[in-house]
């Protein structure tokens, strides 16, 4: 139904999940801000570009992209229509079309993200490490359960429990409980 809005009052209406970033400035200030990360060193900049590759890697087919966002901020990555869909409308095209396949996205990543800081410190020491492949694989799970793809839900949960007891094994050990 909002898609068959094009205006209110003079403004028109635009998914947020095209919006550039320069059109997301506009907006006004909820007064809600989170505290800024320290900005990438140069070198930091590189090594995240070849996290992004890694990333790339990781995920394969699933994807159509991944890029580095700008208009992220509370969340570590989203994905993003190619073709500048809506989401929504995509949905209803795919039950139109009883298609129950995943599109291929555009993963977008938050640099400024705690969580992809964090995968930028493992990858700079180890690109190889196990534990990378089962967060990215986890991260585009999310994205894909807030974009309402989800088929595989018992993988996650699998990924999700390792990721969970290897965090509390970790936890424990550091704490010496």
């Amino acid at each position: 139904a909002l898609e068959s809005l094009m205006e209110y009052k003079g403004h028109p209406f635009k998914s947020v999940e095209q919006a550039a970033a320069d059109a997301l400035d506009e907006l006004p200030d909820t007064g809600e801000t989170e505290p800024k990360a320290e900005p990438l060193s140069d070198d930091d900049k590189a090594a995240f570009e070849r996290l992004v590759d890694k990333i790339r890697a990781i995920l394969g087919d699933q994807i159509k992209e991944v890029r580095v966002s700008d208009r992220l901020s509370g969340s570590p990555a989203c994905l993003a229509s190619p073709d500048g869909v809506s989401s929504s409308m995509e949905k209803l095209m795919r039950v139109m079309q009883k298609s129950d396949g995943i599109p291929r996205k555009i993963l977008e990543l938050n640099p400024d993200h705690p969580l992809m800081r964090a995968l930028l410190r493992i990858h700079k020491t180890n690109p190889d490490d196990p534990l990378l492949t089962d967060i990215v694989n986890n991260l585009y799970d999310n994205t894909l359960l807030l974009d309402g793809y989800l088929n595989d839900p018992y993988s996650m949960a699998d990924r999700s429990l390792k990721l969970l007891n290897e965090a509390a094994t970790w936890y424990a050990d550091l704490r010496k409980l």
